[in-house]
């Protein structure tokens, strides 16, 4: 199963997605930071008008040859993309219009508009923007708030080479070169909303990372299972984990607590918060039986579970809870207020499906016996037939309006979204047999993503905070967080 893309074959630089996996993230970003390649650029080019193709002849020195050379001094890359896709092929704006398809995607991450830019972003203009008719694009200096200083060319009042302040007004977006990705955020920078991301560090303990920086919670794991976090209806977070004891334990307010439920061997639980400001946490039991544990006590469904795989668990508006998993048929299941359903959609071996609630109804991440990321639900059921790795299971979250967006590792072991408003290639490199988890945050349906970068390290990429926290995880386990 490959992940099937649409593409050109007319494109200058083709990105593979099906056949040898992208380079992704590497052990470190190619150069330090890269402010000292852009000041040089800057200091090489200022004043002077550069071209690289002749066109137009009436004034060849346009703002896409400045772009143009900066691809190639300072990204390190020599091809032209491709300006043909969009509604207006051959202008600047096909740089933004047509990320997913000329081949952008494996040197640049796309950082929204309502962002703050970082020095060395490429800043790109729509079509019909102030200043900037037909669309524009220019280095990033300096973010001066409703302004933007940029070197740009072609620009105004002077239209060399020039470092000038212009309106961020029609900017579409930012293209952040993925060797700058690290300095985004200075160590210790919180998470939207203040949220805490969970994540079993390469010492084996539950480690957190967050407002209040980062946290040993002492709390050993057991090998290769993950944490899961909720923020409870106080802003309160509670998490749940598979100790090395191989029981249940859960943190909160109140203190750590073993729960005194063994757990299968290899799975993770799941935890939501409730209305009520309570949680209740899902779980494989050691004897593979589906079983729940909260402020009511615990209890065992006597659904079999498939081994290996743990189920996933969701909070609806009306208060009641419903839970996805792999029975032991290894088809889908969900257990909820209409009692048990057997979606009758085999799951890959090895694989956890994801669940999010739209409403009182509820959306369903999970992998095929296919391979392939198929949503069940509410929202519609769907086979996005896009090829994940083996061994890793989705993660879905409900944006502020309304969608949903579900993440996952492709099998070209890059981080990939997909949901009704697209799918994007991020380009970063998750390690093997991990997976990603996406949260909610702001109220213009941004998200975050949290993920195992194939450097080990804890990464957050997404609508406001692209980080590498510096953070060693252990191998095969994953990050929670943001719920």
């Amino acid at each position: 199963m490959t992940v099937q893309i649409a593409r050109r074959t007319t494109l200058s630089m083709a990105v593979a997605l099906g056949g040898a996996a992208l380079t992704g993230l590497t052990a470190g970003p190619a150069r330090a930071a890269g402010i000292a390649d852009v000041d040089a650029f800057v200091s090489r080019h200022n004043g002077a008008l550069i071209d690289y193709d002749g066109y137009p002849t009436d004034w060849p020195w346009q703002c896409f040859d400045l772009w143009v050379y900066y691809c190639r001094e300072v990204v390190g890359f020599q091809n032209v993309l491709s300006t043909q896709y969009g509604s207006h092929p051959g202008y600047a704006c096909a740089i933004w219009d047509g990320f997913d398809y000329n081949g952008s995607g494996g040197y640049f991450n796309k950082i929204d508009a309502g962002s703050a830019p970082q020095k060395g972003d490429i800043a790109v203009w729509q079509w019909g923007a102030y200043n900037h008719a037909t669309s524009h694009v220019a280095v990033v200096l300096e973010d001066r708030g409703s302004n933007v200083l940029v070197f740009e060319q072609n620009g105004w009042p002077d239209r060399h080479c020039a470092v000038q302040q212009t309106t961020k007004s029609g900017i579409a977006g930012y293209l952040r070169p993925k060797q700058f990705v690290g300095p985004v955020a200075p160590p210790g920078s919180p998470l939207p909303n203040n949220d805490t991301v969970a994540f079993q560090a390469n010492t084996g303990n539950m480690f957190s990372v967050g407002p209040n920086g980062t946290k040993d919670h002492q709390l050993g794991m057991r090998a290769g299972t993950s944490p899961s976090i909720a923020k409870l209806t106080s802003g309160i977070n509670a998490f749940a984990v598979h100790a090395n004891t191989g029981g249940l334990w859960t943190v909160d307010a109140s203190g750590t607590y073993n729960r005194q439920i063994g757990m299968m061997a290899g799975t993770s639980p799941a935890l939501t918060a409730l209305n009520d400001g309570t949680y209740k946490v899902a779980l494989q039991s050691n004897t593979g039986s589906l079983c729940t544990y909260g402020s009511a006590g615990g209890w065992d469904y006597r659904q079999g579970v498939m081994a290996g795989t743990s189920p996933a668990i969701a909070t609806l508006a009306n208060g009641d809870t419903i839970i996805a998993f792999q029975a032991n048929t290894g088809s889908l299941f969900t257990l909820g207020p209409d009692g048990t359903r057997d979606w009758q959609q085999g799951m890959m071996v090895g694989t956890s499906p994801a669940i999010t609630a739209i409403g009182n109804e509820y959306q369903i991440a999970f992998q095929a016996n296919t391979g392939s990321l198929i949503t069940y639900g509410a929202a519609g059921n769907k086979d996005w037939q896009l090829g994940m790795m083996k061994d890793t299971s989705p993660s879905i979250t409900t944006l502020s309006d309304g969608s949903f967006i579900a993440a996952f590792q492709a099998n070209t072991g890059d981080l990939y979204t997909a949901g009704p408003s697209g799918i994007r290639n991020w380009g970063l490199g998750m390690m093997n047999k991990t997976s990603p988890s996406v949260s909610a945050w702001g109220s213009a349906a941004g998200f975050e993503v949290a993920f195992q970068a194939n450097t080990g390290s804890l990464f957050t990429v997404g609508s406001r905070l692209d980080k590498d926290w510096q953070q060693g995880m252990m191998a095969g386990t994953s990050p929670s967080g943001g719920h």
